[in-house]
């Protein structure tokens, strides 16, 4: 079984931010600072705080949420979009600190990435009919963000407890695939290939990419 791929959804930078993708081959912080755009001494302290929130950007696109938060802390003199830090946080599995910034984020925006994205750290957190009951919001598309991110953040066992939970809501061949593949990577080979045989009677024919 494959893993899912990882992405982090671009709608969530705003216009005026970086939209790294993750795995685009944008620079990361530690290239950043090897190719001295970080030597921070020979800085002049808005540079330097503009610098930081890059970095911490493409941490986020990396997925790697601890190192973007490091970087969003040394951001000073700027304000650090609450949609940044919010995915910040729920790469790292703080949902309780990532929500109210997800609902600043959208309330800010109105973007409907980040509304789903908002509705997802909701599914994660178990508040499936708060999800619900945000307007606008197409749950399919919520599950397929919250399971997204739990596997950015290796948490194989989630993301296969939120695929069971969207295939419930949403009985497709595709999710069905993507539940066995957490159940896969968690390690619990029996429910992989229990989802795999459910995927096969939802209509999936991409036999070589599972074997």
């Amino acid at each position: 079984l494959g893993s899912k791929p990882a992405h982090f959804p671009a709608g969530q930078v705003q216009r005026d931010r970086p939209a790294a993708r993750v795995g685009g081959g944008q620079p990361g912080a530690d290239r950043l600072r090897a190719r001295g755009l970080l030597a921070e001494q020979d800085l002049q302290p808005p540079l330097r705080a503009r610098l930081h929130d890059l970095a911490g950007w493409v941490a986020v696109k990396l997925g790697e949420g601890r190192k973007a938060l490091d970087h969003f802390a040394q951001v000073q003199g700027l304000t650090v979009a609450p949609q940044a830090l919010a995915a910040a946080f729920s790469l790292i599995g703080d949902e309780p600190r990532a929500l109210p910034l997800w609902e600043q984020a959208f309330g800010q925006t109105r973007d409907p990435t980040v509304l789903h994205e908002w509705a997802g750290a909701l599914l994660r957190s178990g508040r499936v009919d708060d999800a619900r009951r945000l307007p606008g919001v197409d749950l399919p598309t919520a599950y397929g963000c919250a399971e997204r991110v739990a596997f950015l953040r290796k948490d194989f066992a989630a993301a296969a407890r939120v695929g069971e939970a969207a295939l419930a809501h949403s009985p497709r061949a595709e999710v069905a695939y993507e539940a066995a593949c957490a159940h896969a990577r968690a390690g619990d080979a029996s429910s992989a290939l229990r989802l795999l045989d459910r995927a096969q009677e939802l209509g999936f024919k991409d036999a070589d990419g599972a074997a």
